[in-house]
């Protein structure tokens, strides 16, 4: 059972309530194991933890430069094979 924490992010902790300033581009989190607590939690992701998780874990396409995450076997837009790290493509 997944304990609701509300207009939070899961990652930060900071509000993404409207007005707070993380309310545009959050979405919902279902079910996220929160190490710390020792128990799955309902949310929010904002926008600055995505990207920061994107950075380690994501890939760009060297075809039409859609980020995806590493895993997938080809670009998830265009099926394209050819991809760089994220990290690499902000250099």
């Amino acid at each position: 059972m997944s304990f609701d924490i509300g207009e939070i992010c899961v990652h930060c902790r900071e509000s993404v309530a409207l007005g707070g300033g993380k309310f545009v581009n959050r979405y919902p989190v279902y079910g996220l194991y929160n190490e710390e607590l020792d128990r799955e939690e309902d949310g929010y992701c904002c926008a600055q933890c995505e990207e920061e998780f994107y950075r380690d874990a994501g890939v760009v396409c060297n075809d039409c430069g859609t980020l995806y995450l590493d895993g997938n076997d080809s670009c998830i837009e265009c099926g394209s094979h050819s991809r760089k790290p994220y990290k690499e493509s902000e250099e």
